[in-house]
């Protein structure tokens, strides 16, 4: 957190965790050491002057925040904004449950994938139906290819701008 204070970023983004282990017991110990840590994350990156985000993620029984409503918990519980991840909402076929949240969202992450796996491919290249995301402002394009962000960002500025023809009767 320290080199993003030193190179003046705004916000950070952290994953929020996973249980090893599948059992009732385990589950429920490291969901509490999950947003007792993350809160003091939060508290720290408020103290430091950055805005805390944590970010939902792709489909594993292992993860936590897969869900819209256990990412609310921990952004509430922690004191912190969301980071949407759309690829990693798209593997839990929660796409539209993500864009409509009901609480603070400092950016969204954007790649493709084809709904199983978080590939991180160029927009365009997977199965999400990017016309969801109109209107959207506070967006990072996070492809495997650094040389790709400008064509994911032309190509999902074209699909935005064909279903808003669409949508208007032009």
């Amino acid at each position: 957190m320290d080199l993003a204070v030193a190179i003046d970023a705004s916000t950070i983004t952290t994953h929020p965790g996973y249980v090893k282990r599948i059992n009732d017991r385990l589950t429920t110990r490291s969901l509490d050491l999950a947003l007792h840590s993350l809160e003091k994350w939060a508290n720290y990156a408020a103290d430091v002057g950055m805005a805390p985000a944590i970010e939902n993620m792709p489909r594993n029984m292992k993860y936590f925040c897969t869900d819209v409503k256990q990412h609310k918990l921990f952004n509430e519980t922690c004191g912190a904004f969301a980071t949407i991840d759309v690829g990693h909402a798209h593997t839990n076929n929660a796409v539209t449950d993500f864009l409509q949240v009901d609480f603070p969202v400092a950016y969204y992450h954007l790649s493709d994938n084809d709904g199983e796996r978080d590939l991180h491919l160029l927009i365009g290249k997977g199965t999400i139906d990017w016309t969801q995301l109109k209107g959207l402002n506070k967006a990072i394009i996070e492809v495997n290819d650094c040389t790709a962000v400008k064509e994911s960002r032309d190509h999902l500025a074209q699909m935005i701008r064909v279903q808003s023809c669409d949508l208007t009767g032009g």
